[in-house]
């Protein structure tokens, strides 16, 4: 779409008469933050749990409540059909910025089809590597997703630069925590593992469905710490995101994987998440 419909601040435009002022603290600091959502058919999937988020995000930032956040369901809607969306896979960005203390929040919400031929390409095998500096478990900013993302750009761009397609973060303990837009998870014999929130990861709603899946369909899985020495006791393993859904590993940093060996745990999985949107 070359210049689709947006939200902005209570209103519908199209994005070039979007205007947002060099004063902004979103703009000069990043002191904001933001949601992305992934659209089936034009509806969007998990709303409630990203909206739970961007209000925890909100709180923790100390930025006021914008009253379209409790509008949000008419607002994906609208722009969904505005921007011709309802019979494909899309996506919705929700960003929040402090705004000046004159105007309040800066509200944009913006709504685009998927790339679906590199979701497709993900779902197929990811590369990956260890990023060389390490996640604070205790930093407050972990749980939420700021408009100051720069530490996983600079990872991802890292990563891309090294041939790879993700880069994973460490603790300061040497546990895996979290890929720069994804959540990990490692395939043993009969169980699946991935890192608890408590190592330094942001709560990631997918993984929070994953898990749920896990439970409905008997895969045993636990958020257990795991270090790179461990890495030899799985079989594989496959990062997840709302908007690529799950996608196996190719390798995790030194160790090598075969998407092959984890299809039994993919071939259950996969169809649980599907049904979930399906039947939402």
């Amino acid at each position: 779409m070359s210049n689709p419909v947006i939200f902005q601040d209570n209103r519908y435009i199209t994005a070039d008469r979007a205007v947002i002022s060099p004063f902004d603290p979103g703009f000069m600091h990043g002191d904001g933050i933001f949601e992305t959502i992934r659209l089936y058919q034009g509806l969007p999937f998990k709303l409630e749990l990203h909206r739970q988020r961007l209000e925890r995000g909100l709180e923790v930032l100390d930025i006021p409540k914008p009253e379209m956040i409790d509008k949000l369901a008419d607002i994906i809607t609208h722009l969904s059909s505005r921007n011709h969306l309802q019979n494909i896979q899309g996506m919705v960005r929700i960003m929040i910025s402090r705004g000046q203390e004159a105007t309040g929040p800066t509200v944009i919400i913006q709504a685009s089809p998927l790339d679906i031929k590199e979701i497709r390409k993900r779902q197929q095998g990811m590369k990956t590597i260890i990023l060389p500096w390490k996640r604070d478990p205790n930093n407050p900013l972990l749980g939420i997703k700021t408009m100051n993302y720069l530490e996983n750009k600079h990872g991802r761009k890292l990563a891309v630069r090294q041939g790879a397609d993700e880069g994973i973060f460490l603790n300061h303990d040497g546990e895996l925590c979290e890929g720069t837009f994804s959540n990990l998870f490692l395939v043993g014999r009969d169980f699946v593992v991935t890192p608890p929130i408590e190592a330094g990861l942001l709560p990631g709603i997918t993984r929070k469905t994953i898990i749920e899946c896990c439970r409905r369909t008997g895969v045993d899985c636990r958020e257990e710490g795991v270090n790179l020495n461990d890495l030899s006791s799985f079989r594989g393993g496959f990062l997840s995101s709302s908007l690529m859904e799950l996608a196996p590993l190719e390798n995790l940093g030194p160790r090598r994987f075969n998407p092959v060996d984890i299809q039994d745990i993919m071939q259950t999985l996969l169809p649980a998440y599907q049904q979930q949107y399906q039947s939402a």
